[in-house]
């Protein structure tokens, strides 16, 4: 017995502790607790005649532990000088054990937690484990490794927090002395893989800021060090090292390649060669990523010698991979050459490779070599193989990604010919967005070389383009605008480039600091040029307002000092200037300056003021009501009683009168003048960032995106965690509540939306005063009208709407927007008209439409194939400046192409490519190759725009995929190879081949072909394949069945509806239909109405019956002249169905 425990004896977990004695057994008397001794717990299992016992065998330990066990329900008695032994009980299990293998606590939250993550709540599952940490119950290896998977999954982008915390985690783990898994390791090293991937990139684009005239200041300066200090790839290896000691199966081979490919990144040799090692040992055969990686990370060290000899290894398992592109190893290797400064090496390797009989050389190949010639700086080598490849047919033609870097190349040689005609070449053959950033660079070139005009037509095709600028290169083009003598285009340019970053980010602090800096620079350099007075530092500001909703007070500075040197110099300039500032923008500037005086006492703005307010009382200059309330405000700080006093009584001929209802809508009156919301809150940052009593954790953790976004349905403990936050004295934003009072509504979690309302109103009364605080308190009865019409209580979003009207502000542009998505009426011209209405009653406050707003009442016009109406609105749209996106063109070229008005939506995308806000998308793309596959069976059309969406260097979407497939067998003559050849194209670019594509091969070869016996064998071939075979589902039944009908063999769909059966596949309506159609060619009207009567009444079933297959049943009886029955199921039709059109459809067979 001994021998066999030797044998099959384990060691399965070590614990410490202290052991504790009971001396009299009296509860709750902590004097007659004694320590014992100071303990080790070993948890051993073992093997014994085919049954498993667990024992837990206490050995006296040396250290002091700071955890206190009392173990209760044993006996104990001292066996050795260092063992204690345990009397034991037996029990069912056939098990010895002093305590349970895991504690019933711990299996408890490990059954709770596991629920949490099978519902993607990352959230809950981290508040559970904090929950176990405070109470010291002990975690899992199971509990530990869904935790860090939550971690990784609630990480936010380019933070390192939640790295810090995830190390954290893992370090308490190991200091319970417990072994990670597999999956721990595998999560923390990608997880690690990830941030330092991103930490690269970070640094990348500061160095090239800096490089290019970015300030290196203090602030600047800690970014890069925290940056650099961060060794996340070392921790990573570390982890996988460790892991390495402890016998478990192999990593998967993502693990292996992403650690490898990180390590290429940043040229860690001795570790690639350790994880080399690893795959080898485990006799696992090595991906070509794999050796890709090896040798670009010795490529990074210019060791030509240890590159080839990866790639002499890479032969040697070639044969043995799975089916993959040489050729990708093959590029990889010539891009070392050039990395390594041997071009001659590269060259002579593709020479080999060319000289292979029947050689075919992809474009990637030319393309890294194009690259790395232009690399080393021999550009004009470069470009002689671009114009090789140009002239010569049997080559690809190059691409704007293959030109671009021969032109940075030149660029940076100062060879504006050469640039310029590569550059007209690329732009000839399809759209300028590849550049990116190279397309400013060369644009500088040109101003520098003072080819003006050239330049400016580049920029007009930048904005058309939507190209996105980054504020350091803004300032070098538009400060080389300004030497050139080109004030009006440097200005314009600074707008341009404001408006494509705000329309691309929003108007977000990043945004508006760093284009601040630019226009501050810009207005100092033309101070410094005497270009510079009063109205044109106005029109600066007001461009920047009118992009961004943004007035910047280092700007407005300027605007202050020319407004009073002005002032000095003439009475009548000083008076037209005043009374050239908008009335809307000055009152925005003063709320600018006010702020700026209470948190700047001795400033420039402190100073001047109170003059400045005694100007427009002296001048009677208009101001808005909100604004004058902040005035008020600022002059009781400043001590300017009177002139407060004065300033009261100035502004009560602007303050708002009171409304008056009409039939409960209440009306504007003409003299009031609404502020609205999206632009009169400008969200001060500062004040709110500066405020003591805000919780800026749980703030950001409600405006996360992965919580505003579905990725959590317990809400109830996002709000419960705010009540908890307010009970500390603490508060969360203003933007935060009105961010989850939308989300509630939309979730309809009514009781949580009026909770938290009441919460958002007494913390912004009780954080807030004055202007600020009305604003704020506006903007959460803007979300209460859009909770409620989510939550389809419209009698309470009126009501919220009115309280809003009566605190001065009309309702944003989004509260009419959600009022019109949420229409749900059963017909859509019913859904059309509604909108129209609530269009009307937006305009009659003056409410500022948006992008969003218009794209909702087009989409309810387009739907209902209203589209003179939409296309009125649509003029109206551009007419009030409101650029259209991807979006409304989609909405309104979807439109067309559905009532067949092909020219209009050939214009209305020609329009769309051309837009200034136009940002490519695939959705419109497919629209129209959609429209031309089964519309117009158009395929040199359908392919003309699946080339163009490929020349915008969008990647296609699935559905793209899909419509190909289609476009290549619905149109005459069909060719099922070049069909075939669209998933082999899939597979390359690593697009999901989903049922939808095989179920159009099925379709194609059993419907279009009429081959019943190919579309069988394919699918057969599919599903039972052994390597990944494709599990059946509705769509692909759905495509074989149709075949069977199509080919008139009904006597096989029994066959196929057990097989259905069987794989846990329910009849839909789709399928129902073709079988009633199947049933009907055979003159069986019998069956047609037995599978009509197996489609469920249930709308939530999903055999329900949908409409059509009231309307095919209807066909199907007609077709047999069984009048009575056809209109009994029109009777019944009449009954289910709420859609009018369809029942028109139906009463309109009879007429036939």
């Amino acid at each position: 017995m001994r021998r066999n425990l030797m044998i099959f004896g384990r060691v399965r977990s070590i614990r410490n502790g202290s052991l504790y004695l009971l001396r009299n057994p009296i509860n709750g008397v902590e004097n007659n607790v004694k320590p014992f001794f100071f303990y080790r717990l070993l948890c051993l299992d073992f093997l014994i005649l085919d049954k498993i016992y667990t024992f837990h065998v206490w050995t006296r330990t040396k250290e002091i532990k700071s955890t206190k066990i009392v173990p209760t329900g044993s006996s104990l008695f001292c066996a050795a000088p260092e063992t204690l032994s345990v009397i034991p009980s037996v029990s069912d299990a056939s098990s010895i054990s002093l305590l349970p293998s895991k504690s019933n606590i711990a299996l408890k939250y490990e059954k709770k937690m596991t629920k949490l993550l099978q519902e993607n709540k990352y959230f809950n599952i981290i508040e559970v484990y904090n929950e176990m940490k405070s109470m010291g119950i002990p975690l899992t290896v199971e509990l530990y490794d869904i935790i860090f998977q939550s971690m990784v999954k609630i990480r936010q982008p380019g933070v390192a927090t939640m790295i810090h915390t995830l190390l954290d985690t893992y370090k308490s783990m190991l200091e319970q002395q417990l072994t990670p898994n597999l999956s721990i390791y595998s999560t923390l090293i990608l997880a690690l893989c990830v941030r330092e991937e991103e930490v690269y990139s970070q640094l990348q684009t500061l160095n090239n800021k800096i490089s290019r005239g970015l300030p290196n200041n203090l602030q600047l300066q800690e970014r890069l060090n925290s940056l650099r200090k961060e060794n996340n790839l070392d921790m990573a290896c570390e982890i996988f090292k460790a892991s390495v000691s402890v016998r478990f199966q192999p990593y998967s081979p993502n693990v292996f390649s992403e650690l490898m490919r990180i390590c290429a990144l940043v040229g860690k040799t001795d570790e690639l060669l350790m994880i080399y090692q690893q795959i080898v040992n485990h006799n696992i055969i090595p991906s070509p990523r794999v050796f890709i990686s090896l040798i670009r990370g010795f490529s990074m060290h210019k060791d030509v010698k240890s590159m080839v000899e990866c790639f002499n290894e890479y032969k040697t398992f070639a044969p043995k991979m799975e089916p993959h592109d040489k050729y990708d190893v093959y590029c990889a290797l010539i891009d070392g050459y050039f990395r390594s400064s041997r071009s001659y090496a590269a060259i002579s390797f593709f020479e080999k490779l060319a000289a292979q009989k029947n050689a075919y050389i992809p474009y990637k190949v030319f393309k890294i070599i194009v690259f790395g010639l232009s690399l080393n700086g021999d550009y004009l080598t470069a470009k002689s193989w671009i114009d090789r490849m140009i002239k010569d047919e049997n080559l690809p033609n190059p691409t704007p990604s293959c030109v671009i870097p021969v032109i940075s190349s030149a660029i940076k040689a100062n060879d504006l010919d050469v640039a310029v005609s590569l550059f007209d070449y690329t732009s000839s053959i399809g759209s300028i967005k590849p550049f990116g950033r190279v397309v400013f660079e060369f644009i500088h070139l040109c101003l520098k070389h003072g080819k003006n005009d050239y330049a400016n037509d580049i920029l007009n095709r930048v904005s058309v383009e939507g190209i996105r600028p980054d504020e350091m290169t803004t300032q070098t083009i538009a400060l080389a605008m300004i030497s050139n003598g080109n004030i009006d285009s440097s200005l314009q340019l600074y707008k341009t480039c404001l408006k494509l970053n705000v329309q691309h980010f929003g108007s977000t602090r990043y945004i508006r600091r760093g284009f601040t800096l630019v226009g501050v620079s810009l207005m100092e350099e033309l101070k410094k040029r005497n270009l510079l007075d009063f109205k044109s530092c106005l029109k600066i500001i007001t461009n920047v307002y009118d992009t961004a909703f943004h007035i910047p007070y280092p700007m407005l500075l300027y605007v202050l000092k020319f407004y009073f040197m002005e002032k000095k110099m003439s009475v009548e300039a000083w008076r037209a200037n005043l009374k050239s500032w908008d009335p809307f923008i000055l009152s925005l500037s003063l709320r600018v300056l006010c702020f700026s005086v209470k948190q700047d006492r001795g400033s420039y703005a402190h100073k001047v003021f109170p003059e400045l307010i005694r100007d427009i009382i002296s001048e009677n200059i208009a101001v808005i009501p909100g604004s004058a309330m902040a005035v008020s405000d600022t002059l009781e700080i400043l001590g300017e009683k009177v002139l407060s006093v004065e300033w009261e009584k100035y502004t009560q001929k602007y303050k708002p009168h009171e409304s008056f209802a009409i039939d409960g809508v209440p009306e504007v009156s003409r003299y009031q003048k609404l502020r609205p919301l999206s632009i009169d809150l400008m969200r001060d940052w500062n004040q709110v960032k500066n405020h003591p009593r805000i919780d800026f954790s749980t703030s950001q953790k409600i405006l996360n995106d992965s919580i505003c976004h579905n990725k959590t349905d317990d809400y109830s403990a996002l709000v419960h965690e705010i009540h908890v936050t307010y009970r500390k004295g603490k508060d969360i934003t203003p933007e935060a509540y009105c961010r989850l009072l939308e989300r509630l509504g939309k979730e309809k979690k009514l009781d949580l939306v009026n909770d938290l309302y009441k919460f958002a109103k007494e913390s912004i009364s009780k954080n807030f005063t004055g202007d600020t605080g009305l604003c704020y308190l506006g903007f959460c009865l803007n979300s209460m009208i859009i909770a409620q019409i989510y939550s389809s209580q419209m009698d309470a979003a009126k009501k919220y709407q009115r309280e809003l009207l009566e605190l001065g502000f009309s309702p944003s542009a989004s509260v009419f927007a959600t009022y019109i998505i949420n229409l749900k009426n059963s017909e859509p011209s019913q859904d059309a008209d509604d909108a129209i209405n609530i269009y009307r009653e937006a305009k009659s406050y003056n409410v500022e439409f948006t992008t969003y707003f218009y794209n909702a009442l087009l989409s309810k016009l387009c739907r209902a194939e209203k589209l003179h109406e939409a296309l009125e609105i649509f003029s109206e749209m551009k007419k009030n400046n409101i650029i259209p996106n991807s979006i409304t063109y989609g909405t309104l070229i979807n439109a067309c192409c559905k009532i067949g008005n092909e020219e209009l939506a050939n214009d209305l995308f020609v329009e769309m490519e051309n837009s200034p806000r136009y940002y490519a998308r695939v959705a419109p793309y497919n629209i129209m190759m959609q429209f031309y596959v089964h519309t117009k069976k158009n395929r040199q059309m359908a392919l003309k725009y699946y080339n163009k969406l490929c020349n915008q260097v969008l990647a296609p979407s699935p559905h793209t995929y899909k419509l190909l497939i289609d476009c290549w067998t619905v149109i005459d003559p069909p060719d099922i190879d070049k069909a075939l050849q669209v998933l082999t194209d899939m597979t390359k670019n690593s697009v999901s081949i989903t049922t939808r594509h095989y179920g159009a091969i099925i379709y194609a070869k059993g419907c279009i072909l009429r081959d019943l016996k190919d579309a069988r064998q394919y699918f057969d071939s599919i599903t039972k394949r052994n390597f990944k075979p494709v599990i059946p589902d509705h769509t692909l039944y759905q495509a074989l069945i149709d075949a069977y009908v199509t080919n008139y063999s009904m006597k096989n769909i029994p066959k196929l509806l057990s097989l259905m059966k069987d794989n846990n596949i329910l009849l839909n309506a789709d399928i129902a239909n073709i079988l009633i159609r199947g049933w009907m060619q055979e003159g069986q009207i019998k069956k047609a109405r037995e599978v009509f009567d197996s489609l469920d009444l249930q709308t939530n079933s999903v055999s329900k019956r949908e409409p059509s297959n009231y309307i095919a049943m209807i066909q199907a009886y007609l077709s047999v002249k069984d009048i009575t029955s056809a209109k009994a199921i029109l009777k019944e039709m009449r009954t289910y169905s709420p859609s009018l059109s369809d029942i028109s459809h139906a009463e309109s067979l009879f007429k036939k």
